[in-house]
C-alpha cells in the first residue's frame, strides 16, 4: 500500500508460503543472527525474498540472484550492504537525502498533485498523475533527486514507484507538461546522432586514441539527440587560456571543470553582445565597414562551430583538424595571459612567476605553450570541445554561418537545420556567455584532446591549476570577491553568491 498507493497489485500477486513468523519475514542467511537474507537484483541493489516479490511481481529473480550473506538489519527496501552501492551507483552522483529532505521535497510535490505530467519513457509518452501519500518515519521511499521542472532529467538511486510499474534506477526519465513537446523530444531522439543522419558509416581515424574520442562524441550524440543541438569548436593555442578560465570558474561559479574547459570568462563584452541575436546584429554594423568575425570586439563574445564531426566544413571538419587544432595567427596570446591572470587577482609582481609556474605545469601534462613562450610539448596540438546546446535555447545563443561569420541565411533559424535527416554541416556562430556556458540545465561540454597523454592527465592537470589560482589569488572571500568584480566589470549578478 505504502508503494504502490492501493491494494490492486496485492491482490492480483500470488501468495508466497512462508515457514516462518511474520516478524522475520524472508530466511535468515546463516550467520546472520536472524537478519533476513537479500540478495543482489539487477539494479545492484540487496533485497530480501519478500522485497523482490513486492518489487518484481515474482521470485524467478530471486532464485537466479546470487545469495548474500547481511549482517545488517534492513532499514530500507534497496539498502544494501555497508559499502555496496551496485553498478547503477555512480560515485559522481550526489549523496541520498536524509528523512528531512524526503519530507521537505514530499511536501513540495504535494502541491503540483494536480498537475498532469508527461512522462517520455522507453520509447513510450505516457500521462501520469502524482499521488503521494503522507510520509512517515517508516516508510521506505528514498528518493535522492526528484525534479519536475524545466524538463530537466531525472536519474533516482532507488525504484521510483509510478502507479503499476517499477521505474529501474539505471533509466532517465523526461517530465513535462506539455504533451506536444514531449513527443518531440522523443521524435528527435529516434534520429540518432547529428553527424550520423544521412551519412553511411561513422567517422574513421588513423590514430587510435583519435578514433576512441571520435566514438564516444558519436555516442554522446546519440544519447542526447533528443533534447540537445551539438556544436564543436577546434582550437589549439587558446587551450592554456581556456583550462585557466575553467579553473577560475569551477572556484567563482561553480563549474565542474573536470568534463571541459571554457572557452571564456571574462564578462565585460557580453554586456552589450549578451546572446546570438545580439551577435548577429552586431555583426552586421561590422560588415557594413567591410570588417568580419576577427574584430576584437566579436571575438571577446563568440566562437566558431561546426555542427557535424565529418561532413565538409569550410574552414575547419572536426575529423581532419582534430590532430593539429585550429587558430588564428593575429592574437598577442602572451599578453591574453597575463591579462587573464592579472584580472583573476594575482598581484602586478607576481605575474610573472606565475606565468612561469603554469608554463612548466604545463610542460608536465604535455600541453603544448610555445606561443607563451614554453615549450611546443606533443606535435598533436588539437583540441575539439563538444558543446550540446538545449534545443530551445539554440536560436538565443547561436546563428548559422558563413566562413568569416556572415549570416547563412539558407540554414536560418539554426535550431531547425539541426533536426534534418539529411547529412547536417555547415558553421555556427556561438556566443559563449559565461553565464549561460557555465549553466549544464542549458549547455553541456566534453573536452577531446588530440594528446593522449594531456587528455589522460587533464582533470589532475585541473587540479594542480586550481591549486595555483587558490594560493595566488581566490583562496579567500576577499580574493573571490574581488575577481568577480573584475570579471564581471563591477556589476556581478546578485545570484552569485561568494562561498
Amino acid at each position: 500500500l505504502g508503494f504502490f498507493g492501493d491494494l490492486s497489485m496485492w491482490d492480483a500477486a500470488k501468495p508466497v508460503e512462508s515457514t516462518r513468523s511474520p516478524s522475520s519475514p524472508g530466511e535468515g542467511a546463516k550467520g546472520s543472527k536472524g537478519f533476513a537474507e537479500k540478495r543482489k537484483s539487477p539494479d545492484g541493489n540487496l533485497y530480501t525474498k519478500e522485497e523482490f516479490l513486492g518489487f518484481f511481481g515474482d521470485l524467478s529473480m530471486w532464485d537466479a540472484a546470487k545469495p548474500v550473506e547481511s549482517t545488517r538489519s534492513p532499514s530500507s527496501p534497496g539498502e544494501g550492504a555497508k559499502g555496496s552501492k551496485g553498478a547503477m551507483w555512480d560515485a559522481a552522483q550526489p549523496p541520498p537525502m536524509t528523512d528531512k529532505d524526503v519530507k521537505t521535497l514530499l511536501s513540495t510535490l504535494k502541491g503540483k498533485a494536480n498537475d498532469v505530467m508527461w512522462i517520455e519513457l522507453g520509447g513510450l509518452v505516457k500521462p501520469y498523475k502524482p499521488k503521494f501519500s503522507d510520509y512517515k518515519e517508516d516508510e521506505s521511499l528514498y528518493l535522492s533527486q526528484l525534479l519536475l521542472e524545466n524538463e530537466r532529467e531525472v536519474q533516482l538511486r532507488r525504484a521510483l514507484l509510478f502507479e503499476g510499474f517499477v521505474q529501474d534506477v539505471a533509466k532517465k526519465v523526461k517530465f513535462t507538461k506539455n504533451k506536444a513537446k514531449a513527443l518531440a523530444v522523443l521524435k528527435e531522439s529516434k534520429k540518432g546522432a547529428q553527424s550520423s543522419r544521412g551519412v553511411h558509416g561513422g567517422v574513421k581515424m588513423g590514430d587510435t586514441h583519435a578514433q576512441n574520442c571520435f566514438d564516444k562524441m558519436a555516442e554522446m550524440e546519440s544519447k542526447l539527440a533528443g533534447d540537445w543541438g551539438c556544436f564543436y569548436h577546434s582550437y589549439s593555442i587558446a587551450a592554456l587560456l581556456y583550462e585557466i578560465n575553467a579553473a577560475a570558474a569551477r572556484m567563482l561559479l561553480r563549474f565542474n571543470s573536470d568534463y571541459c574547459s571554457l572557452p571564456r570568462l571574462i564578462c565585460k563584452g557580453f554586456a552589450k553582445i549578451p546572446d546570438g541575436p545580439s551577435l548577429l546584429k552586431y555583426f552586421g554594423e561590422l560588415s557594413k565597414h567591410g570588417k568580419h568575425d576577427h574584430d576584437s570586439k566579436y571575438r571577446e563574445v563568440a566562437i566558431c562551430g561546426s555542427t557535424a564531426l565529418a561532413t565538409p566544413d569550410p574552414e575547419a571538419t572536426p575529423k581532419d583538424i582534430f590532430i593539429s587544432g585550429y587558430s588564428c595567427s593575429d592574437v598577442d596570446f602572451t599578453e591574453k595571459l597575463k591579462s587573464l591572470i592579472s584580472t583573476l587577482g594575482v598581484e602586478d609582481s607576481r605575474i610573472k612567476p606565475v606565468v612561469k609556474e603554469i608554463i612548466s605545469l604545463c610542460a608536465k601534462y604535455n600541453l603544448s605553450t610555445s606561443s607563451f613562450g614554453g615549450s611546443h610539448g606533443s606535435s598533436h596540438t588539437g583540441h575539439l570541445l563538444q558543446i550540446f546546446i538545449a534545443r530551445d535555447l539554440i536560436d538565443t545563443i547561436a546563428y548559422p554561418a558563413l566562413p568569416f561569420g556572415h549570416h547563412d541565411a539558407s540554414r536560418h533559424p539554426l535550431s531547425a537545420a539541426l533536426k534534418k535527416t539529411s547529412p547536417i554541416h555547415g558553421q555556427a556562430r556561438i556566443n559563449v556567455n559565461p553565464l549561460v556556458f557555465t549553466r549544464p540545465r542549458k549547455v553541456r561540454m566534453y573536452l577531446y584532446s588530440a594528446d593522449k597523454s594531456f587528455h589522460d592527465g587533464r582533470v589532475k592537470f585541473q587540479e594542480a591549476l586550481v591549486g595555483i589560482l587558490k594560493r595566488e589569488a581566490l583562496g579567500t572571500k576577499a580574493g573571490k570577491e574581488k575577481a568577480l568584480h573584475n570579471i564581471f566589470d563591477g556589476r556581478v549578478p546578485d545570484f552569485i553568491q561568494v562561498e
